[in-house]
């Protein structure tokens, strides 16, 4: 993988960029106690462990049957402006995007977020809208009378993977894009695209869980990666 080649980075978002840890643990504390569950002690680590939240959701003492109102809620919640407050950038996440600016790269940021006022408003909260070209936000309208897919479902994983690749293929010229994210949608979704993939496991899914979808290049962190860049003649 040619770090050089590329002339147009993606980021993710969520785990990416920022760290949703707290974001993730409170909503989850919240919703599975709303729903009258009793929530698991050690949600972060299970899921940096390699469960995933279907996994966490039924060992939380709630019937399957409450698993769509978990789900719908949970969508909503996560871009509650409440919630997202709690949002912090990784300690690399600006002097990434600084030295990436400083090359003329191209920016975009690419979530599976609904609300792109939201998220604009959060970078500028956060002070690094000037340091993006644009975003983009993919997610579709799983509330829809016509779609039912439960979000935390497999055909869910698919449908951002889809929603992303239809995005990383409009900025243009694929041998020059790289999506970085730390989810197996996001890797997914630059395979599909055919451009470049970087996995960082700063979100909640495990390295194991990154490595198994085939990513280009793996980093433990943001400022591993810099690094990378940093020392790559461009």
């Amino acid at each position: 993988m040619m770090i050089s080649s590329y002339r147009t980075w993606c980021f993710d978002l969520d785990g990416t960029l920022l760290d949703q840890q707290a974001r993730y643990t409170q909503i989850y504390y919240d919703l599975v106690a709303r729903l009258g569950g009793n929530p698991v002690s050690d949600y972060w680590s299970k899921r940096k462990a390699g469960l995933t939240e279907l996994d966490v959701f039924s060992r939380s003492g709630l019937p399957l049957s409450n698993l769509a109102a978990y789900d719908r809620m949970r969508e909503e919640e996560l871009e509650n402006v409440r919630y997202l407050k709690v949002d912090t950038p990784f300690p690399a996440t600006k002097e990434l995007l600084e030295f990436l600016n400083d090359l003329n790269m191209t920016i975009w940021v690419v979530s599976h977020r609904s609300s792109l006022e939201r998220l604009s408003d959060q970078l500028v909260s956060l002070k690094l809208d000037k340091l993006i070209t644009g975003c983009i936000c993919t997610k579709q309208d799983f509330d829809s009378a016509e779609n039912t897919t439960l979000a935390l479902s497999p055909e869910g994983a698919k449908a951002a993977s889809s929603a992303k690749a239809e995005a990383l293929q409009k900025l243009g010229d694929t041998s020059q894009i790289v999506m970085v994210g730390d989810s197996p949608s996001d890797i997914v979704a630059a395979h599909l695209a055919r451009v470049g993939s970087i996995a960082i496991p700063t979100g909640c899914h495990s390295l194991e869980m990154l490595e198994k979808v085939s990513p280009d290049l793996v980093c433990n962190n943001l400022q591993d990666l810099l690094f990378m860049i940093s020392s790559t003649k461009v």
